[in-house]
């Protein structure tokens, strides 16, 4: 009668895996790594600035980070 989350919380990925996974993982399955993926020059960019570093706060602090800035195609779409 153990929960399932309690069996499985060692599986799953760390942070910099995750994020590895939506940005330059994504652009290796469809085979866009020289448009998408990093950040670099003449590359597209949709990507979003948070209030803090997700990297210096506590895993269970993610969910309470805010969204300060959004930018659509390198342009600045929020606030």
């Amino acid at each position: 009668n153990v929960p399932y989350y309690e069996e499985t919380a060692g599986e799953k990925l760390t942070l910099l895996e995750s994020l590895h996974a939506y940005t330059q993982g994504s652009a290796q399955l469809l085979r866009s790594e020289s448009e998408i993926g990093t950040l670099e020059q003449g590359k597209l960019a949709d990507f979003i600035i948070l209030g803090k570093d997700p990297l210096s706060v506590a895993e269970k602090e993610l969910r309470e980070l805010r969204i300060t800035e959004t930018y659509v195609g390198g342009e600045r779409v929020y606030p």
